[in-house]
């Protein structure tokens, strides 16, 4: 196995734990009963909270593209999408009347 099919290989796997790792920590976001903000600021959890699908989704973008799978654009298309709507949450959080 060559260097490229082996950082494939790494970078996928780490792509899809960090992904999935995100319902664990909104689940015990929410059982614990926390407000989305503290004093009319995001909190800093659930940004991270949001930012780890696009961290994921772009390891993962990466991991195909340098495996030349045949998935690699559906991977592109995800992160893209990924990407645009934590940026809308995200805005949507600082700026509520936008």
């Amino acid at each position: 196995m060559n260097k490229r099919m082996l950082w494939s290989r790494i970078l996928s796997i780490m792509g899809l734990v960090v992904m999935t790792s995100m319902p664990v920590l909104l689940f015990g976001y929410a059982l614990h009963g926390y407000n989305w903000r503290y004093g009319g600021v995001t909190s800093v959890l659930v940004l991270a909270m949001l930012l780890l699908p696009v961290i994921g989704s772009g390891l993962v973008a990466l991991g195909a593209f340098l495996g030349k799978g045949r998935h690699r654009v559906l991977w592109l298309f995800a992160f893209l999408t990924t990407a645009l709507l934590v940026l809308f949450v995200i805005l949507d959080a600082m700026y509520p009347s936008f």
